[in-house]
């Protein structure tokens, strides 16, 4: 895929967690979206730099304010057939600790893969919400 075409592909719906999620710890459980939760992508462009941002839908089930704005912060560019995120400082008590997210779409789903400064990692599935 091309960069446009990870662009389109992330911009043409809205994404609805549908609770499949492997959190690697309760303490991190925060950045694993509940089912239901409801987010979309924007594209921007920043000194010839394209990158997506990442927004919740309040019609959906409302995640943890301190990770929908960690997620909202966070600058999601193409790496390869998918988006990585920048890096992220976690909050609620983990100081130090930092996470990357890497997003694939696999079939209709899309793969969110959580890779923690600490070792640890885990991942959450969307599906297209229409």
């Amino acid at each position: 895929m091309t960069e446009e075409d990870v662009i389109k592909a992330l911009t043409a719906n809205l994404w609805i967690s549908d609770g499949r999620k492997d959190s690697p710890d309760a303490t991190k459980d925060i950045y694993f979206p509940d089912d239901g939760v409801i987010m979309g992508y924007r594209a921007h462009s920043e000194n010839g730099q394209k990158y997506l941002s990442v927004y919740i839908d309040q019609a959906g089930v409302p995640m943890d304010p301190d990770a929908e704005k960690m997620l909202q912060d966070a600058k999601f560019y193409v790496f390869g057939d998918g988006v990585a995120s920048s890096v992220m400082l976690l909050s609620g008590g983990q100081a130090r600790t930092n996470m990357i997210e890497v997003c694939r779409l696999s079939g209709e789903n899309l793969v969110h893969k959580l890779q923690f400064s600490d070792g640890l990692q885990g991942e959450w599935i969307c599906i297209p919400h229409h």
